[in-house]
């Protein structure tokens, strides 16, 4: 990969849509925002630790104070998997409030936010 490009034997850009056709996930849904770093949402915070119990931690919450099952697994698993600049066992409180999203089946844009993540990472590179 380089430049956007995945180098085969010819030039493929990498696109929203071909995130969309290796993994599958939909296009349609809200739109996320960015949700990974300090949080000036104070209100979301203080509800997210009230409701969770959040332990906080050097650099977020402790995702192992989360005692719903579904939303500490969700949590996890964009924490680990999808989410830019998270810690695999702390995350801010929007990450446990998306992640809270997801299990009461609220649909997310994956595709674009995944891709935007992409040309962020390909420019820090």
């Amino acid at each position: 990969m380089h430049d956007g490009y995945l180098w085969l034997e010819e030039h493929i850009p990498i696109t929203a849509d071909l995130i969309h056709r290796i993994s599958w996930l939909p296009y349609k849904g809200k739109d996320l925002v960015t949700i990974a770093g300090k949080s000036g949402d104070l209100a979301l915070m203080e509800a997210m630790k009230k409701k969770y119990k959040l332990k906080k931690k050097k650099r977020g919450y402790a995702i192992s104070s989360i005692k719903d099952k579904g939303v500490r697994i969700a949590t996890q698993l964009l924490a680990s998997k999808v989410m830019r600049k998270c810690h695999g066992d702390e995350v801010s409180a929007p990450v446990v409030a998306l992640a809270e999203q997801c299990v009461e089946g609220v649909q997310f844009n994956w595709v674009e936010f995944l891709y935007k993540e992409f040309l962020l990472n390909c420019k820090e590179d």
